[in-house]
């Protein structure tokens, strides 16, 4: 690893950069007016463990409607630190579920700001007005945060589903950024719980 490359792991590391805006359990406690109140017109969203499980073939079958029903409510992709390989299954699986969903393809990896760059032009959005949808902190959050995104952390689908090198990893964010919330150097924006609902209230009755 190179010294910019690890300059700029470190400055990821921040506590502005690895604070999330906003943080839920997954993406069924997303209440899409209080996107829209928040001017949010594009969401990006991460594939292992934040809509499926690490490298599964299908929508989490508890969160499929409402991935469904956002990425029809707002413009939509993915961004992920996949192979190209693995990011052909993830366009085959959103193929065989009806969903035209953009694949972002970036040769540059999360947190690097490349692949946030070319969801940006697809979507047609500014930063401010984009959702970046995510699990991990140090790629997902950090990159969003560092793009101008507002950015929303969901918990691991299945925690245990992914390798152990990606758990030790995760261990890392989640204990870097509890001390820093404990010094008092991060302060985050947690939803309030009048607007945590099930997006099924909203959806249309023939869902």
């Amino acid at each position: 690893m190179n010294t910019s490359v690890l300059k700029y792991y470190l400055n990821c590391c921040k506590p502005f950069h690895l604070n999330p805006d906003i943080e839920v359990k997954d993406i069924t406690e997303l209440r899409a007016e209080f996107l829209r109140e928040r001017g949010i017109r594009g969401l990006v969203f991460d594939v292992d463990n934040a809509i499926t499980k690490y490298h599964g073939i299908a929508l989490d079958h508890k969160i499929a409607p409402y991935f469904r029903w956002l990425a029809g409510e707002f413009k939509s992709c993915i961004i992920t630190n996949a192979t190209p390989e693995r990011r052909e299954e993830v366009r085959e699986m959103f193929r065989r579920d009806g969903l035209k969903m953009h694949v972002v393809d970036s040769n540059v990896r999360k947190p690097f700001q490349e692949p946030f760059t070319k969801a940006l032009e697809y979507l047609g959005t500014v930063p401010g007005e984009t959702a970046m949808i995510g699990d991990r902190l140090l790629t997902d959050i950090a990159g969003g945060n560092l793009a101008g995104m507002v950015t929303i952390k969901v918990a691991p689908l299945r925690r245990f589903s992914e390798p152990s090198h990606h758990m030790l990893a995760r261990a890392f964010e989640t204990f870097l950024l509890r001390a820093y919330q404990e010094e008092g150097h991060a302060v985050k924006t947690y939803l309030p719980r009048n607007y945590l609902y099930r997006i099924t209230d909203s959806m249309p009755a023939s869902f």
